[in-house]
């Protein structure tokens, strides 16, 4: 990747200079209609995400680094089950170590409903050089037109916490 360095201060999300630095950053032009809006903590995130898989009419991609067993996964894995089974064209990348405690048969709702699920290099004795070869990202794409991308993967840590913790702050945009 190309490197880079952001000196001085940040601009504010409101801004125009904002959106040229994102577009910079990822060197996809923003479009003028574009918004772009700073969601933070799960519950906040999680509902604007499922808010839009819901809403889905053609296309839903999803790639997650963490897809833990929870209760906001199960309604992740129930709502792209119903889009899939509508019609919508859905397709779901995880990472294998990642969300290594997620067995695939919990995804079986959604290939029963059609979609599409794949493991991002599964750990065989032929990849073991690849390992550490690991997707970080973190992001939704609905009708290509709504994305959310971020540090969030899809688990309990970020809405109930573990261990008497409480919930993982984070950020999606």
């Amino acid at each position: 990747g190309l490197g880079y360095e952001i000196r001085g201060t940040l601009p504010s999300c409101e801004t125009h200079e904002s959106l040229g630095l994102i577009a910079a950053l990822v060197d996809v032009p923003v479009l003028g209609r574009s918004r772009v809006e700073v969601l933070t903590g799960g519950a906040e995130f999680y509902e604007r995400e499922l808010e839009a898989i819901k809403a889905a009419q053609g296309s839903i991609h999803l790639e997650a680094y963490i897809f833990h067993r929870s209760g906001i996964a199960d309604r992740f894995v129930q709502a792209l089950a119903e889009r899939a089974g509508a019609g919508v064209k859905v397709r779901v990348v995880v990472d294998a170590i990642g969300s290594m405690g997620t067995p695939g048969r919990y995804f079986d709702p959604l290939r029963k409903s059609g979609g599409e699920i794949q493991w991002y290099q599964p750990v065989r004795w032929y990849t073991l050089k690849r390992f550490n070869n690991r997707t970080h990202r973190e992001l939704l794409v609905v009708d290509g037109k709504i994305a959310f991308v971020g540090g969030a993967g899809i688990a309990a840590w970020w809405t109930e916490g573990s261990n008497g913790h409480p919930a993982w702050r984070d950020t999606m945009v």
